[in-house]
């Protein structure tokens, strides 16, 4: 159960900016103990302003797109983390959450997607899981398919976890 002063709604495109941050910092505040520097850095990618405005407008993009399901959490009005299904392709694209005092965030912004997914017909999904995320997944029924490497829209691969969760 969540804090009742977080707000868990549908992804709107003025939230971009602020998804892109959340990501960025999720990253370089959960998966270091698991990557090196090299590839949190290229994971999250460079802080220069035409990266940073494609990401956004990416965001965005996707956040009016019905092909997609995203969902922020908010505290106190700001996004403290996201989630994302492409139905299409039985994708769990993401779930990130920012470090901070709340609890419980990172399982409600999943079951919101799964939920979702669920209800258009998604009769399994699939994710290619940080090595950091492995056991968040299997606590909420995913199972290992494989340990391989996940492609980067950079074209740099990191190690990951693809899993995989029918219902």
């Amino acid at each position: 159960m969540i804090d009742e002063t977080i707000v868990i709604r549908r992804t709107l495109p003025q939230d971009a900016p602020a998804i892109a941050d959340a990501h960025r910092a999720a990253i370089l505040t959960r998966a270091g103990s698991h990557y090196s520097v090299e590839q949190l850095v290229a994971w999250v990618g460079e802080e220069k302003t035409e990266d940073k405005q494609s990401k956004i407008k990416r965001i965005a993009a996707e956040a009016i797109n019905p092909n997609f399901i995203s969902y922020v959490a908010l505290y106190d009005g700001k996004v403290i983390g996201t989630s994302i299904v492409v139905p299409a392709q039985n994708e769990l694209r993401a779930v990130y959450v920012i470090r901070g005092i709340w609890c419980g965030v990172g399982s409600a912004l999943l079951e919101k997607v799964e939920a979702e997914a669920y209800r258009q017909g998604v009769t399994h999904l699939v994710c290619d899981s940080s090595l950091n995320a492995e056991n968040f997944y299997l606590r909420h029924g995913y199972k290992i398919s494989e340990y391989t490497n996940h492609l980067l829209l950079n074209g740099v691969e990191i190690p990951c976890v693809r899993m995989i969760k029918h219902w």
